[in-house]
């Protein structure tokens, strides 16, 4: 029995999220698919854009703008999705892309910095070139929707394992070992120009003794040539 399948996004409603491309993607999705919904929890300047072009699509039955969404309500929207949709151009992390698949939700996002860095192609979802036309995100979609459970299955376990690497004890002993790194690099690099003082050093006092050994040898043999002369 074919069951209703939730394409979900989280996040600050905001021009620079690219949400009029988004919102087009899955609109052309919806429209393939009569058993697919768009849950999207936040709000912020582009949700009235967002709105229109679902109800000019005839879709307003179908995507579900739910404001601002907190606490043990988002999780349940995490948990309602099957794919989690991310177009922004402009992240720094992508900390809902983390959030999502900490649920077991795959994601299908563009190839951007923030991006890239948590999903990853074929594996926790899928990754679409910059370029990718609102038409190729959709089939992108219809794509995860179209796995068999096994295959399904598999995303959904790569997504918890990848959102498990964000976690706060991982995180840490990263940045611990970050450090670490940076510490001993560091210690290194001072050994190395202590080592190179040092030699430095000598080679000046090899200099020195050089120079001292030809001024008594001058020395010397100007107090011989004195000597005769007198």
């Amino acid at each position: 029995m074919e069951t209703d399948f939730v394409v979900g996004h989280v996040g600050r409603l905001a021009p620079e999220k690219n949400l009029t491309y988004l919102t087009e993607a899955v609109c052309l999705f919806l429209s393939q698919n009569e058993r697919a919904h768009f849950m999207v929890a936040g709000d912020g300047a582009s949700a009235s854009e967002m709105r229109r072009m679902s109800d000019e699509a005839g879709l307003q039955g179908r995507c579900h703008l739910l404001g601002v969404v907190e606490g043990a309500e988002l999780a349940d929207v995490y948990d309602a999705m099957d794919v989690f949709a991310f177009s922004s151009r402009s992240e720094t992390q992508g900390l809902v892309l983390v959030e999502a698949m900490a649920t077991g939700v795959p994601a299908v996002g563009l190839d951007e910095p923030g991006v890239r860095e948590v999903v990853l192609n074929g594996k926790n979802g899928y990754l679409l070139s910059t370029d990718a036309s609102p038409s190729q995100f959709s089939k992108a979609l219809a794509r995860v929707r179209a796995l068999t459970v096994p295959g399904r299955a598999a995303l959904q376990e790569e997504a918890r394992l990848t959102a498990a690497s964000y976690s706060r004890s991982s995180t840490t002993q990263q940045t611990v070992e970050l450090y670490s790194h940076a510490i001993a690099s560091h210690a290194g690099a001072r050994a190395t120009r202590t080592r190179s003082f040092e030699a430095t050093l000598e080679g000046l006092k090899q200099e020195w003794r050089i120079f001292a050994n030809l001024a008594n040898a001058v020395k010397d043999a100007v107090a011989t040539r004195s000597g005769s002369a007198k």
